[in-house]
């Protein structure tokens, strides 16, 4: 059997090169997407900022979500911190909130998301009324809202374990969060914001394509229209099917 540690970790939990390669790239692939997504989103935050044509109810929206993102970023390396140094912290909720912030920056963007999308849907909806609803005074409202209705979903694991009351902490880790908590996500925030976004983005599809099937009757001959129609049908349908399925493959683990 392994020699145990006096901080009850195993030497087992410390040895061998494959554990070695395991920890240099999962540092490695932490450190790269948190760069990538620290200078990509400070780079939409800057852009926003410096041109005011870009600052209008929509753009609320991609700043929020571009917020939330980078926040993720900042708070990668102490996640990857705690999950390789199996922090000798023995306090539970200490313990909890890197990982609440981050599921609560996870909410925050993906509820971001799914508001780029409804007002993208609501903007064809409603275009004649869309300017005098959609202000800027409504978009940050809802940006708040969404903002503390993020903060109390990250605290769901912290809320549960405090219920719970769970008995000593042996290490800090991801294992920690709750399996009911992470379900209770799930059904509570990922699910709706899902099924929102592809509703929203087929009503996007109809209308567009509506419009186009519109445009090349009038401007086209029988024959010509419907060739054209069915190329441009094509790319609706590849363009709702990669923003769908980007959407959920970058989600839905």
């Amino acid at each position: 059997p392994p020699e145990v540690m006096s901080d009850n970790v195993t030497s087992d939990d410390l040895g061998g090169p494959h554990v070695t390669l395991h920890v240099c790239l999962t540092t490695l692939l932490v450190v790269v997407l948190s760069t990538v997504t620290i200078v990509s989103n400070v780079t939409v935050l800057c852009a926003v900022h410096l041109f005011k044509r870009l600052q209008t109810p929509t753009a609320g929206f991609v700043v929020s979500m571009a917020t939330a993102d980078l926040g993720v970023g900042l708070f990668m390396p102490l996640g990857l911190y705690f999950e390789l140094t199996k922090s000798g912290v023995t306090n539970q909720v200490v313990c909890l909130l890197p990982y609440c912030s981050i599921i609560g920056l996870c909410s925050a963007s993906l509820l971001s998301i799914t508001a780029i999308g409804v007002d993208r849907a609501l903007s064809l909806a409603i275009h004649l009324k869309y300017t005098t609803i959609m202000t800027q005074t409504v978009a940050s409202r809802y940006i708040c809202a969404l903002w503390i209705y993020s903060g109390v979903i990250g605290s769901a694991p912290l809320t549960v374990s405090v219920m719970l009351e769970s008995p000593g902490l042996r290490k800090c880790s991801w294992g920690l969060v709750d399996e009911r908590a992470l379900q209770f996500l799930f059904y509570v925030l990922f699910c709706p914001c899902a099924l929102t976004i592809v509703v929203c983005y087929c009503y996007i599809y109809v209308i567009a394509r509506t419009h186009a099937r519109a445009i090349y009757s009038v401007e086209a001959s029988v024959q010509q229209y419907v060739t054209q129609d069915m190329k441009h049908g094509s790319r609706y349908v590849m363009t709702l099917t990669v923003t769908v399925g980007v959407f959920l493959a970058q989600w839905v683990p």
